[in-house]
């Protein structure tokens, strides 16, 4: 606005002389000033954009950072959390695996106690009553000293 007042003076001068002078040095002042503010704005932009860049970089940066971040915690996590269930699958086969040995410990108990069972009723039948070992008790086998009912219910056998 400066700068078009001047030359508008500058060229409204119709006679040369003094005034002409003045208002030439008034025009080349404005011109000055103008260059000077279009400089200082250039600058300014300039400052604007690298200060743009610099925050747009600082919080690329920041945000890769705390991405990577994020990432270890989860690998780290996901990392305990694979040991912690590879701890409970190995409780788990080793439970499994006592369990189903003490099925087959209790099989065997029951298997060997049935079989007695029906061994005595195989040789009571092939036998009979007429040796009389057996008095009174069907399920004795000859020879052997009766077992307590607790000795068979509480143990498993009577063995252990």
């Amino acid at each position: 606005a400066a700068c078009d007042t001047a030359r508008a003076r500058y060229l409204s001068c119709s006679i040369p002389g003094a005034d002409t002078s003045h208002a030439a040095r008034q025009l080349e002042l404005a011109k000055e000033s103008l260059e000077a503010a279009r400089a200082r704005l250039a600058l300014a932009t300039c400052n604007v954009e690298g200060r743009r860049r610099y925050v747009m970089l600082e919080s690329a940066r920041e945000t890769m950072t705390s991405l990577g971040k994020f990432f270890e915690d989860g690998a780290a996590v996901v990392s305990g959390l694979a040991q912690d269930l590879k701890a409970m699958e190995e409780y788990e086969m080793a439970s499994r695996a006592q369990a189903e040995m003490k099925m087959m410990v209790a099989a065997r108990q029951m298997e060997a106690a049935f079989s007695g069972l029906g061994f005595d009723r195989d040789r009571e039948d092939e036998v009979g009553d007429g040796d009389g070992s057996h008095q009174g008790d069907p399920h004795r086998r000859p020879g052997r000293q009766p077992e307590s009912s607790t000795a068979v219910t509480a143990g498993g056998g009577g063995g252990g």
